[in-house]
């Protein structure tokens, strides 16, 4: 008897691995938003007008690579997941991405 027990309780903890899995959190492109979500807020909070002109052009141009990548990830990401709400909730963490407006 506690063979099977033992063999039920793996099944649980292997189907609960296999749904954790599943979680949209996982995805990768998910994933890949976050860090370019985390690297344009960061450097969105680097410019200072007490910097140097040489500092504040280098953090502009890591402004605009990663902000406006993350904005396009993001678009795509708000489509795909558009009635998930912790990965709605994930999307709109970063407000530097969200009002992030594009050089023209």
């Amino acid at each position: 008897m506690k063979t099977k027990q033992l063999f039920l309780l793996g099944m649980v903890f292997i189907g609960a691995e296999i749904f954790a899995e599943e979680s949209p959190m996982r995805d990768p492109a998910v994933a890949l938003f976050l860090k370019n979500g985390e690297a344009c807020e960061h450097f969105a909070g680097e410019w200072d007008p007490d910097n140097s002109r040489k500092a504040n052009l280098l953090i502009e141009k890591s402004v605009d690579r990663y902000c406006s990548v993350a904005l396009r990830q993001r678009t795509s990401l708000l489509k795909k997941y558009k009635g998930n709400a912790e990965v709605l909730k994930a999307l709109d963490q970063y407000e530097s991405v969200i009002y992030f407006t594009p050089a023209k």
